[in-house]
């Protein structure tokens, strides 16, 4: 059942990173760049270690991790393109999650088994990231309809994330809720695809 989800996780994550890339390639728009960084990483970032565990029994944590944070390089550069003015703290904001990722790897690896400080940083860093977007900038729809939607999904893997130990420890709680974390995640990249095509065909 894990095979599949994973399957049908990466095929998603390939499909929206291909209809964002379309539209990119048409817009010409930055902020759809980074988007598409983004995406790109994602999809990296689980097609490459299932292929090196599958087939070469790789264990690839480390690799995972730092996808996340690429990832959270490029939802920053993301946020720097949306701010109407420049703020003192902004070029410092991205060594933030750099700082947090060396920390782990080098003094706190050994008391988790996927960089967990990391993953629940990354989430916790995003929305904060898109709250400070929807709260003091004016961003023009419909673009504003995905930072929300963009919000929405990083807030709910926050809490997740954050509960993660304890849904390990607890195996029938954690049956139940480990399919609402597989279903927001399709349900995410499900409305990406349909707003990137809906962009497209727009601006046809």
């Amino acid at each position: 059942m894990y095979k599949y989800c994973y399957f049908g996780m990466i095929t998603l994550d390939a499909l929206t990173l291909a209809v964002s890339l379309r539209y990119f390639l048409k817009t010409k728009k930055r902020h759809i760049g980074a988007l598409v960084l983004w995406f790109g990483s994602r999809f990296l970032s689980a097609l490459f270690p299932y292929i090196l565990y599958i087939f070469l029994g790789w264990e690839t944590e480390h690799l995972m991790s730092f996808s996340v944070l690429l990832e959270g390089f490029f939802m920053y550069f993301l946020f720097m393109l949306l701010l109407s003015k420049k703020h003192w703290f902004d070029t410092f904001l991205f060594m933030i999650p750099l700082t947090i990722f060396v920390v782990e790897f080098y003094f706190l690896e050994h008391y988790y088994n996927v960089m967990y400080v990391t993953h629940v940083f990354y989430y916790a860093f995003v929305s904060a990231l898109l709250i400070w977007l929807f709260k003091r900038e004016k961003i023009p729809q419909p673009f504003q309809t995905f930072i929300n939607l963009l919000l929405v999904y990083h807030v709910t893997v926050f809490i997740f994330m954050l509960n993660l130990n304890f849904l390990n420890s607890n195996y029938n709680l954690g049956s139940y809720l480990f399919p609402v974390f597989w279903l927001t995640y399709i349900v995410f990249d499900l409305l990406s695809i349909q707003y990137f095509r809906k962009q497209y065909l727009h601006h046809r």
